[in-house]
């Protein structure tokens, strides 16, 4: 993509794959939002193929009062559209603080789970987390929007200095170039 001359359209060009490894051996690089997960309330993903079936992936997203960044490897276990796939990821939110927090947190379970007394009163935390994840992953393989990429999984966040966990999901969508 950096050493050849193209026009931004070009980027969004349809076409038709015969299954899901065609799509990621041509297309390597997905960019797509995430609602809930290992980013927090939302966030932004990028996902670089290193082969068919294996991504790295990073993010950068958070919640009110946070942000969260993630790096990661995702395995796809193949299929036509859909696949089912396992990622394992590390991720962490912070917060500089500046303002007090009302003792609620969004997630709720950051709060009732994650955070200490004063880490609450002051709005002022770091969390680092292991993410074992499975999902189910859905992608466009032809027409005007092939590329396109639906996805939910489930994911279990163990932080990593008291291994304390909490059970939640993520929703997203990405397109592959």
């Amino acid at each position: 993509y950096l050493t050849t001359e193209s026009r931004l359209r070009d980027l969004f060009k349809g076409g038709e794959y015969d299954s899901l490894v065609e799509l990621r051996s041509n297309r390597r690089i997905g960019i797509g939002a995430e609602a809930g997960g290992r980013l927090g309330v939302v966030g932004m993903d990028v996902d670089v193929n290193f082969g068919p079936l294996d991504s790295a992936t990073a993010g950068f997203g958070g919640g009110p009062g946070y942000n969260g960044l993630s790096m990661g490897w995702k395995h796809l276990f193949g299929g036509h559209a859909i696949s089912p796939y396992a990622s394992m990821a590390l991720t962490r939110w912070s917060s500089g603080g500046g303002s007090s927090q009302s003792g609620s947190t969004t997630p709720g379970f950051l709060g009732d789970k994650f955070l200490t007394a004063r880490e609450k009163s002051t709005g002022r935390f770091a969390k680092n987390f292991v993410v074992p994840a499975a999902g189910l992953q859905y992608f466009e393989l032809e027409g005007r929007s092939a590329g396109a990429s639906l996805y939910a999984e489930v994911l279990m966040l163990v932080e990593t200095s008291t291994g304390d966990t909490a059970p939640t999901a993520g929703l997203g969508a990405m397109y592959y170039f």
